[in-house]
């Protein structure tokens, strides 16, 4: 008798986690979805940009210029000049120096109803030189995004 109920119990047991109702998985976890809402960088002073065509990156480095591929994506990248605002250069009277760079923004963050970029790097344009009085460390930086 007491085998006949545990059996019994066993085969009510295995019923529950049979085909019908239970969890299926088929294929493998999605990847991140992409982003279909506004996506900002925060410049210098903590103010989102949206696609900008110059902002203000560090309290020394200011960008202008900027055409952008890919913005609202994971990555984006914008070609244009990073101009010394520090005149670590030593300005002259004929303007502020400036060389041509290439800015690549990752790390797409969502916070509420947009998305932050959280990385920045900045580094000479393809065919040109980082000047000596580039600021440095600006090649892998942080930026600020809102707390969630």
């Amino acid at each position: 008798m007491a085998v006949l109920c545990l059996v019994v119990a066993g085969c009510g047991v295995s019923g529950v986690s049979g085909v019908s109702g239970g969890v299926r998985v088929e294929g493998a976890a999605p990847t991140a979805i992409p982003w279909r809402g506004s996506a900002y960088v925060l410049d210098y002073e903590s103010v989102p940009q949206e696609k900008p065509d110059s902002f203000s990156l560090t309290s020394n480095t200011w960008l202008s210029h900027l055409t952008w591929k890919g913005w609202g994506s994971n990555q984006a990248v914008a070609n244009g000049f990073s101009w010394d605002m520090s005149c670590s250069s030593g300005c002259t009277d004929d303007g502020i120096p400036s060389y041509r760079v290439t800015l690549v923004l990752g790390d797409l963050t969502r916070r509420a109803h947009a998305a932050y970029y959280r990385h920045a790097s900045l580094r000479a344009a393809r065919g040109a030189r980082t000047p000596t009085w580039a600021e440095p460390g600006l090649e892998d930086m942080g930026l600020h995004v809102p707390d969630s």
